[in-house]
């Protein structure tokens, strides 16, 4: 079935007004249901952004699951994309379930297509084409426990091969999808797969050469940037051909 179907799954025997996606190894404050319901009451808002909390604690995490500002009326998905350090995937996030079903209605994903990564980048994709209204709250109700087991985490070739097939297979979809959408809304909404392109080719950065006479490395990082500017990305380009390509980032 995969993580994928499993969601949708468990979306379509939902009866609460909100619903949360909570990864096995990760936990809610043990308020968070009851804030949530307070803060949504009589609120129909699409999504709603809560901050997390990564345990271990390190300095590479802090603000590493940002949120949007209060709530704008006025092209609230242009709004939600511009958020630094909005994460895509699981953590963070309430879906209004009529928008989520919806959502999963509107991707269709055939039974017959497994996917256990990336799946909640599309999920979230898919609710924000049809995002009218959303809102913050500032408190971590989320918690991350970093797991260097979990698939997220854990390195191989035959790992990396298999992640970066199932972005691909995300993005496509969400490419599909996106010319369904609304010229305003599609425009911000590319981001997305934007994002999973880049993250891609930085997944597969380390890897063997794959174009003779070129750096893997270097080729990598240049289409990670073509993808979405990014000033890390910019640091590995300059350390790598200052450094003659002693330092890989």
């Amino acid at each position: 079935m995969g993580t994928y179907h499993a969601r949708r799954a468990g979306v379509e025997a939902a009866k609460g007004d909100y619903s949360l996606f909570l990864d096995p190894d990760d936990e809610l404050d043990c308020n968070a249901v009851e804030i949530i319901k307070n803060k949504t009451n009589n609120n129909d808002a699409d999504v709603v952004f809560f901050q997390a909390k990564q345990i271990p604690e390190s300095r590479s995490s802090l603000g590493f699951s940002g949120i949007p500002k209060e709530n704008v009326r006025k092209k609230p998905v242009q709004k939600i994309l511009k958020t630094r350090g909005l994460n895509f995937g699981t953590l963070g996030k309430a879906y209004f379930t009529s928008s989520v079903k919806n959502a999963f209605a509107f991707l269709a994903v055939s039974e017959d297509i497994r996917l256990i990564y990336a799946e909640d980048a599309l999920i979230f994709f898919a609710v924000l084409a049809h995002t009218e209204k959303y809102m913050s709250i500032r408190e971590p109700l989320y918690i991350y426990y970093r797991n260097d087991e979990s698939i997220t985490k854990r390195k191989s070739d035959e790992l990396t091969a298999f992640k970066s097939e199932q972005i691909s297979l995300v993005v496509d979809l969400m490419l599909d999808k996106l010319e369904m959408t609304p010229l305003g809304t599609r425009r911000a909404l590319n981001k997305v797969p934007c994002k999973l392109v880049s993250d891609n080719h930085l997944l597969q950065r380390y890897g063997s050469n794959v174009r003779a006479g070129k750096s893997n490395y270097l080729y990598h990082v240049l289409r990670s940037m073509a993808s979405r500017k990014s000033l890390a990305d910019a640091v590995r380009v300059v350390l790598f051909l200052f450094t003659a390509g002693l330092i890989k980032l």
